[in-house]
């Protein structure tokens, strides 16, 4: 098909180089996002219980690694995908729980070395994956910076209340369990209590952290200042996501 006589053939031959280059420039916003929301140490779907996770190099479980009980559990979350954990019994009369939430990209384990605590003061307690993490559902496009994440609490938490008839559950979580777990006891009143460790306060001044972490910690994280419209982009992007 011919080009209309007043269309500029100049037009049409610096088309081709620019879209090139805002096609890779896109690429590249979507793969260092993509590395945000996937990071290192992050495995899914179901990866086996016998890898240990970079992130818990602890691992085990908690009758191998700390000579308590437990039995794997399965419980529901928003939009029915399946949660799995290990829920450790704790006195035959306790009313107050445990529900641990764990770090970005790690699992379940993170919270083995505490269960000597919780178990030494009766608590029944629940270890959980994420979704996206460890054994629970998910498909692959990693993990939602708090936002899926504190809708799981929610869901151990009933699961919590529900089965085992307790009158009070408290979360612990770290990094982003931590977070997570201050945004769903803003929402959801049967959260009696919140222990939070290294949460972040703001999703995106952790993502600019992550990504200059990510690009070095040197030279070239300095010569990428948040202000540049890149790294605003690739933030932006993955908040999304």
């Amino acid at each position: 098909m011919p080009l209309p006589s007043y269309f500029p053939r100049t037009a049409v031959l610096a088309a081709g180089p620019a879209i090139s280059i805002a096609t890779g420039l896109a690429l590249l916003v979507v793969y260092q996002s993509i590395r945000l929301t996937n990071p290192p140490g992050y495995e899914h779907p179901g990866y086996p219980a016998n890898v240990t996770s970079p992130v818990a190099a602890h691992g085990g479980d908690p009758t191998s690694d700390m000579a308590l009980p437990f039995r794997d559990v399965t419980f529901e979350t928003v939009g029915r995908a399946k949660l799995r954990g290990w829920l450790v019994p704790g006195s035959s009369d306790a009313r107050l729980g445990i529900v641990t939430a764990h770090g970005r990209g790690a699992d379940r384990r993170d919270y083995l070395r505490h269960l000597p605590v919780f178990h030494g003061l009766g608590l029944p307690t629940l270890l959980f994956d994420f979704r996206e993490h460890g054994m629970s559902d998910g498909d692959g496009r990693g993990m939602t910076m708090g936002y899926g994440e504190a809708q799981d609490v929610s869901s151990a938490v009933r699961y919590m209340k529900t089965n085992l008839g307790l009158q009070r559950v408290v979360v612990v979580g770290v990094s982003l369990g931590a977070a997570s777990a201050i945004l769903a006891a803003a929402q959801d009143s049967s959260i009696d209590g919140v222990i939070a460790e290294s949460a972040f306060a703001s999703m995106e001044a952790y993502l600019y952290d992550e990504l200059e972490r990510m690009l070095g910690d040197g030279v070239v994280a300095r010569f990428i200042p948040r202000t540049l419209w890149w790294p605003r982009l690739i933030v932006q992007v993955t908040a999304w996501r």
